[in-house]
């Protein structure tokens, strides 16, 4: 921005006034116009208090400095407050020289720590004000938002750490904007500070290398610095007071009067040498003007501070304009500040002013804002006499238009020399000009700025943080309560939180492709407990251990070709019944043994990737497991198929209705529904029904038995969406029927407070030897502890119930009254169908699961057929996991599903799916359902009897391999006594078809 200079052409003092009254007008316009220009008002009645000191022309600059750098002199509160100046780098200069006449040059350094390093006219009282009320002001972003963290605290119940919040918000606004105050060189990397340790022009005043010595990492250093530069240049302010008159005769025969007590001696105190030597170096030529002896030195000194305190100035508005700031300062300022000046002259310190910016934009090389509009007389002309020669010449039309501008803007190229003062730009006005009709005055307007500009500040950034702190905080909550994983960036969208089944907790529902803690209850794949841990393969092996197993085995297949399969079960339990995850923790062990045993190379075809699912306790919540794996499957088209869903449960046809229209197919493991596969065409169940499992054990009860009477026990109706309760007592009630048993039925509370009080009553009350149990594992403990307790239930019994009880452990947890025999089914008998599987070659490969570790001691034989008589693989339930995975990999790897859809392909392979050689026998899905005699699932019968020792003993009645589609009549065990069924030398095949009286 140029320094424009109007002169009358015609050099007459009445044309000089005009000029002047000109400027006034053209700033009352923009004054008018709400733009930020400097206030004369101020400085007027200071100017006419200089006059009477007789002031030289550099104490009047440096009283117009003192104004310029005074916020409210440009605009006040006429301006809103994030388009208010602001003049740090000033005051601190000011604060020095201050500090420098008050102490004499010798204190100064703590008469500026008094001062707390602040000129004594800023008010520091008022101006701390000013900041808190800025902040509590609602008519301010920054205080509205205060406002409303105040009004939140209010208004919530948990209100500390939107409290906690707020006084940290105040506090390091306090630390911000009042430590300046007390020790600034703390805050060595602030603006100011920087400056003022790092300016070259300051550091040859006082003969140091710039900025040598200020260091980014070196705090106490560069504090260091600052004061020390703070010494030195209080010392050219003491040297060069500012009550000294050095005033100059401009007339040889006009001498000034000066009032009584203000003689000029003509004699000054002398600078020390090398401080005078710097200030007439670093002062051009041209500046100096003659003075009397004795004085020379302290006109350079004065003229470098002035320059100095220009500096300061200029740094200022460089600073509140500087474009890409975070508080958008520059598109809040869209014009420059203005300073007018309707007549400069040298007793007022304009002129001394305007040569002492035009020396530092010549001599920096810097652009600053500032654009100056002077008036000034012939006496001002000749103090400016030295213009640049840039061949302006007014145009004929007597108007001045832009391209005067852009010629004195390229003359700028060849004229950087402060003697030739380029930055002036002058204009002489003609007589013309300066008729009334030549000037049509008009009032600028600020162009405008949109809203967003308007209230976008430093505060409303620290605003927006604070609200953004406090909904993520807030959404940190929710999503802490929604989702598992706690965390926002790395959390698991796959797994939802949900209450569990006491409402005392959480589990996490959902599916994940890495290791989760699922379950804490630390059940062992042994059938340990973190009480009673056991020994024998699985021992420590809990489900987070399959889980890690699983995700290190999905990272070996890298970009290898692959389909994903989705195991889904119950994998979390209630907090004292950790045997709740058995049949998940089996599942999920032989799927795993499955995807190793693919993955290691011992099977054509692709890889198996493996996804983990929860339904969470009871499979409660499959459903929403469901929709979770069918949000993944659209984003990975390699989710092929999902194995598992064993428990039947109120929602289970619409889950499998989910994920059939989902094209996903469903192979179940132990889920004994007898309707899921006639419903869904993506259904292919591998258990027997409740139906084949009541016939077989129908089947095998004493003959003589089949003319008494027979109780089913079931479940309560209420409380419980478990269908397994319910189906069991409609296929065992139609099996003992058809069998020619009279049947009734009697209920039991089940639940938190299971009690078969009424049901036990009808038990030992009546005459019926034979008792179906249509409940769960974990009530058939009580009824027998009932069934002990009672006295007059010493006749002879025949329980019956489900492949459930499968998860009881006889040897330790479960008691058998003498007079009972238990028979129950169960899935599967490894250690008879599983011998010619895979299993047994997939098992050595995890020495946690067996005995023996043959490929480690360098052995190929197989893995004694022993080990199938485990615990964990006595059930079935590991090796139908294991099964159902095996099967989806022969679909995907005979369809070519890697080529040909993935899913679609894998289901319509299963089809037509017959496998020999599994650990259950035969798969055949070709086949699948059959109705009527056989279904071709595998079914075995299980007899306890109380033995001498006290203990019950579990005896394999009847065995059935799966994929049998002819089946021989099964033997009867003898008629008396009841429970002395057949040894392991003599069983016979199980019959799960109809039952006929």
């Amino acid at each position: 921005m140029p320094l424009v200079v109007f002169q009358a052409e015609s050099g007459k003092a009445k044309d000089d006034a005009t000029v002047e009254y000109m400027v006034e007008q053209l700033r009352l316009r923009h004054v008018e116009g709400e733009l930020i220009c400097f206030d004369l008002k101020e400085h007027a009645n200071r100017t006419d208090a200089g006059k009477k000191r007789n002031q030289d022309q550099y104490d009047a600059a440096f009283d117009l400095l003192d104004s310029l750098s005074n916020a409210s002199n440009w605009g006040g509160s006429n301006l809103p407050r994030s388009r208010r100046l602001a003049f740090p780098r000033s005051l601190l200069v000011k604060a020095i020289a201050e500090a420098a006449e008050s102490g004499s040059g010798k204190n100064a350094l703590d008469e500026l720590r008094k001062m707390r390093w602040r000129p004594r006219s800023s008010g520091s009282r008022k101006w701390l004000a000013g900041e808190f009320k800025a902040v509590t002001d609602v008519g301010n972003l920054f205080g509205a938002v205060v406002l409303l963290v105040v009004t939140t605290v209010l208004g919530q119940s948990s209100w500390r750490w939107p409290l906690v919040l707020l006084v940290l918000l105040f506090l390091l606004f306090g630390l911000w904007r009042v430590l300046p105050l007390f020790r600034p060189q703390l805050l060595w990397l602030s603006p100011v500070n920087r400056w003022f340790s790092r300016s070259t022009f300051l550091a040859a005043g006082q003969g140091q290398a710039g900025g040598k010595s200020w260091s980014w990492w070196r705090p106490l250093r560069s504090g260091r610095v600052m004061t020390r530069r703070a010494d030195g240049l209080s010392k050219l302010f003491a040297a060069a007071p500012r009550s000294t008159a050095l005033t100059r005769a401009r007339d040889a025969d006009a001498p000034q009067e000066e009032p009584a007590g203000t003689e000029d001696t003509g004699r000054h105190p002398p600078l020390p040498r090398a401080l005078a030597t710097l200030a007439a170096r670093l002062v051009p030529a041209g500046w100096r003007e003659p003075a009397a002896s004795g004085t020379t030195e302290v006109v350079n000194t004065k003229q470098y501070l002035l320059q100095l305190r220009t500096l300061a100035l200029l740094e200022d508005l460089r600073a509140l304009y500087r474009p890409w700031m975070p508080d958008l300062r520059r598109r809040k300022r869209p014009t420059p500040p203005i300073i007018f000046f309707p007549r400069a002259t040298e007793d007022s310190g304009t002129i001394a002013l305007l040569d002492a910016i035009n020396d530092i934009r010549c001599r920096r090389s810097e652009v600053d804002p500032l654009l100056v509009i002077a008036g000034v007389d012939r006496a001002g002309m000749r103090k400016l006499s030295e213009l640049s020669d840039s061949g302006l010449r007014r145009p004929p039309s007597g108007e001045w238009n832009v391209d005067v501008y852009a010629q004195w803007e390229d003359g700028l190229l060849l004229g950087q020399s402060p003697n030739g003062r380029p930055w002036i730009l002058h204009r002489r006005i003609s007589r013309e000009d300066m008729e009334e009709t030549a000037w049509k005055l008009t009032s600028p307007q600020e162009p405008a700025r949109s809203l967003w500009v308007r209230m976008w500040s430093v505060w409303t950034l620290a605003a927006v943080l604070v609200v953004a702190v406090l909904a993520a905080g807030r959404f940190g909550q929710d999503y802490e309560h929604r989702y598992c994983g706690s965390r926002i960036l790395f959390g698991n969208h796959d797994l939802r939180r949900v209450p569990d089944l006491e409402g005392t907790g959480v589990e996490c529902i959902g599916v994940t492709d890495r290791a989760y803690p699922f379950d804490d209850g630390g059940f062992r794949l042994n059938g340990g407990t973190p009480q009673n841990p056991g020994t024998g393969p699985g021992e420590g092996v809990t489900v987070s251990t399959v889980e890690n197993w699983i995700t290190a085995s999905n990272a070996t297949i890298g970009n290898s070709p692959h389909v994903t399969v989705v195991y889904a079960g119950q994998l979390s339990t209630w907090q004292d019944q950790p045997t709740q995850v058995r049949n998940g923790l089996e599942e999920l062990a032989g799927v795993y043994l499955a995807q190793q045993y693919v993955n290691s190379g011992n099977m054509d075809g692709p890889k198996i990737r493996v996804l983990i699912a929860n339904g969470g306790q009871e499979l409660r919540h499959q459903y929403l497991m469901a929709q979770q794996i069918v949000r993944m499957a659209k984003n990975d088209p390699t989710i092929s198929a999902v194995v598992g869903l064993g428990r039947d449960a109120d929602d289970s046809a619409k889950t499998v209705g989910l994920l059939e229209r989902s094209g996903l197919a469903v192979v179940d493991t132990t889920n004994s529904s007898p309707t899921l596969a006639s419903d869904s065409t993506n259904y292919f169940g591998l258990a027997a029904t409740d139906q084949e499992e009541a016939n077989a054990l129908t089947n095998v009860l004493p003959r003589t038995s089949r003319e008494s009477p027979a109780l089913v026990v079931t479940r309560t109706p209420q409380g419980t969406d478990d269908q397994y309760s319910p189906q069991q007592r409609k296929a065992a009630t139609t099996a003992l029927t058809q069998a020619g048993y009279k049947v009734r039925q009697v209920s039991y509370t089940s639940g938190s407070d299971t009690s078969f009080s009424t049901a036990i009553d009808t038990i030992c009350g009546g005459t019926s030897k034979v008792i179906y149990l249509a409940g769960r594992a974990e009530e058939f403990s009580a009824l027998l502890s009932s069934i002990a307790g009672n006295g007059s239930c010493g006749r002879p019994l025949d329980l019956l119930t489900g492949d459930d009880l499968t998860k009881l452990d006889f040897d330790t947890s479960t008691s058998v009254p003498s007079n009972v025999q238990v028979y129950f089914a169960a899935l599967a008998d490894p250690a008879v169908t599983g011998q010619q599987s895979a299993l047994l070659n997939s098992e050595q490969d995890v020495p946690q699961l067996s005995e023996h570790n043959p490929r480690a001691s360098g052995k190929n034989t197989d893995l004694p057929a022993a080990i199938l008589s485990e615990p964990m693989f006595e059930d079935g339930t590991l090796s139908l996991g294991y099964e159902a995975t095996e099967v989806v990999q022969n679909a995907a790897d005979s369809a070519g599903a890697v080529d040909h859809g993935y899913r679609y392909a894998v289901l319509a392979q299963l089809r037509r799916t017959v496998l020999a050689n599994q650990p259950t026998g035969w798969v055949d899905f070709e086949h699948f359902p059959q109705i009527g005699t056989a279904t071709g699932h595998g079914i075995v019968i299980y007899g306890v009897t109380h033995s001498d020792e006290g203990k019950p003993t579990l005896k394999l009645t009847c065995d059935t391999l799966s994929g049998m589609r002819s089946l021989k009549a099964a033997p009867a065990p003898a008629a008396a006594p009841s429970g002395s069924s057949a040894g392991k030398g003599s069983v016979g095949t199980c019959d799960p078809r109809r039952v006929t009286g």
